[in-house]
């Protein structure tokens, strides 16, 4: 009955009718909870507090269709003389019309238009808002109500598809993840430590910097958008007023944005540590250790609310020194890599926004691969993963031990543990599984198969299946000949490394590389870019990391007791011209 007194308007009147048939309807259904009045009234208490601060606000902005006629009957007139002398000029430069014809033309043009013309531009001003006005009220009834349908039925669809993918996977996999009630109370002590502490130091961090990153989001907004075409001509004007009031809308919306990214980072500072304190770090294969003790996991939340600190200082950071393209790439990529324990650390240009040393969680330590999680992605047995994961450790080793008996590598250069090496082995490696594989599935050494339906998903499985589609593309459009391949595995082998830094004979090789015919080389440059982005993404993981260095250690252990060794009796040489495969 308040709303309704205080309705004004006919959607104010709908919306209170409709306000006051609901609210007899719940109260007939549940008259008997207490709690129902006190809803009720923060209902009315919201209607009536949201009134109150549009009514505030209309006092001083403006009613849009009055100031738009205002200013555009304004405009007309100022143009009248414009659009005269145009007229004339058209008139005099006819060339089929005599002067006496042209002088009367002028004193008709000019004597109705005098008169006319501030009438029809009265009139063509007024229907034009009126016209426009009655769209955006209608448009402000009609669009939230189908904005909000619209919102139910795609929100029902998805959840109903989302319900429908869970019952899938809850039928091919009972078992469940879940975390035992000392995490669960150890994840809520951590939270709210470093709410106090790490969240409070962020809120105050960002708002002493926010005035900072306002006026550097302004000044980037105003030099990337600012009108300043020349082709614009005399439509300058309309674009920049259109402009403008884009630029005060972003305004508002940056203002909003400031404040919602501290209520993120403050929700962060607690979500982020409990959440690394459970160990439930959900992507492919990477979860803690149930054997870490209670302190490491305590302890390992505590770096978490620091980390949430310093990301806060490096985002602030990057928008005052006005680096967009690369706080696009800190936000879109590297943090959550970060968060699906993806990578461990930074790279180098991030870190160095900001004076404070960052701590990473060092995965090695505390959280190990399971190979459980992507066989229940494949819907095979671990045994078969292992087996697979093994065979490609074996395939670098053998891959290694042969590149060393066509001194493509020395021991040397293998002792270093150059970075070429830990990219250009299993790039090298991958190129037998690209040749074993005819798309779009990928085949093992083991013969499983792996297919865009049944696949770990995230955002390093998504990088390698594309990369590896891309490659196994690349290599089903040529017939690659010995000497092609053989270049071919050199420059995989190269991992990227200068030419300078490798040995001899691979260097050699990938001068050869370089002679290929452009017909061979273009494919085999995408095969192999492709392969190198895939071990550069592998070589990220700690535990891939670990593993082959593993591989190194074995290849030079195995080369040192015997130095005459060749290469595994059912491999292909890596210089034949066939897949080498285990």
């Amino acid at each position: 009955q308040a709303i309704l007194a205080q309705a004004t308007s006919l959607p104010q009147f709908v919306c209170a009718r409709t306000l006051m048939s609901a609210s007899h309807l719940l109260s007939s259904v549940l008259e008997r909870f207490g709690g129902l009045n006190t809803i009720l009234e923060s209902a009315v208490w919201c209607w009536s507090y949201g009134q109150g601060k549009v009514a505030s606000a209309s006092t001083w902005i403006p009613n849009f269709a009055t100031t738009g006629f205002q200013v555009s009957f304004v405009a007309a007139l100022l143009c009248y003389p414009m659009f005269l002398i145009c007229a004339l000029v058209a008139v005099w430069s006819a060339a089929k019309i005599g002067r006496v014809r042209k002088t009367f033309s002028t004193l008709v043009i000019v004597g109705f238009s005098l008169f006319l013309y501030p009438v029809l531009a009265l009139l063509g001003c007024a229907f034009f808002w009126i016209a426009l006005s009655g769209v955006l009220f209608a448009l402000s009834i009609l669009a939230p109500l189908t904005g909000l349908a619209r919102v139910c039925l795609e929100l029902c669809s998805e959840t109903q598809k989302y319900a429908k993918a869970q019952e899938d996977i809850r039928a091919t996999s009972p078992e469940v993840e879940d975390i035992t009630l000392c995490q669960f109370v150890t994840a809520f002590i951590v939270g709210s430590v470093t709410l106090c502490t790490f969240g409070a130091a962020t809120a105050c961090l960002t708002l002493l910097k926010a005035p900072l990153v306002f006026v550097a989001s302004v000044l980037h907004g105003v030099k990337t958008t600012f009108p300043c075409d020349p082709n614009f001509g005399l439509w300058w004007i309309c674009v920049f007023a259109a402009w403008l009031v884009g630029f005060v809308t972003g305004l508002v919306l940056l203002a909003v944005g400031v404040c919602i990214s501290i209520v993120v980072k403050v929700a962060a500072s607690a979500l982020w540590p409990a959440y690394v304190a459970t160990g439930m770090l959900r992507t492919i294969g990477v979860r803690r250790q149930t054997q870490d003790g209670f302190c490491v996991h305590v302890w390992d939340g505590l770096k978490a609310g620091y980390q949430v600190f310093w990301v806060a200082d490096a985002l602030t950071n990057t928008c005052i020194t006005m680096k967009f393209d690369l706080l696009d790439r800190f936000v879109k990529n590297e943090l959550s890599e970060v968060a699906q324990g993806q990578r461990e650390t930074l790279s180098e240009d991030v870190q160095q926004m900001t004076c404070l040393p960052f701590v990473s969680l060092h995965l090695h330590d505390g959280w190990t691969p399971t190979l459980e999680a992507i066989a229940k992605h494949l819907h095979v047995p671990v045994n078969v993963v292992e087996r697979a994961w093994d065979s490609f450790m074996e395939q670098m080793k053998i891959i290694g031990l042969d590149a060393l008996d066509a001194n493509l590598l020395t021991e040397d250069y293998v002792a270093m543990c150059p970075p070429s090496l830990f990219i250009g082995l299993p790039a090298c490696a991958l190129l037998s599984t690209v040749e074993r594989s005819p798309g779009p599935e990928v085949v093992l050494a083991n013969d499983l198969r792996i297919t865009d339906a049944m696949r770990p998903r995230g955002g390093f499985a998504d990088k390698v299946w594309s990369e590896l589609q891309a490659a196994m593309g690349a290599f089903g459009s040529v017939t690659l000949p010995h000497d092609a391949r053989k270049a071919l595995c050199g420059m995989l082998l190269a991992g990227g490394g200068a030419a300078d830094e490798l040995p001899k004979g691979l260097a050699d090789v990938v001068a050869d590389f370089e002679g290929l015919e452009p017909k061979l080389q273009g494919p085999c440059r995408t095969i192999q870019k492709a392969l190198v982005a895939v071990s550069v993404e592998c070589s990220r993981q700690s535990a891939f990391k670990d593993k082959i260095n593993g591989v190194i250690q074995t290849l030079l252990a195995d080369r040192q007791r015997n130095p005459s060794a060749h290469v595994h009796p059912h491999v292909v040489p890596l210089l034949a011209g066939s897949a080498a495969g285990v």
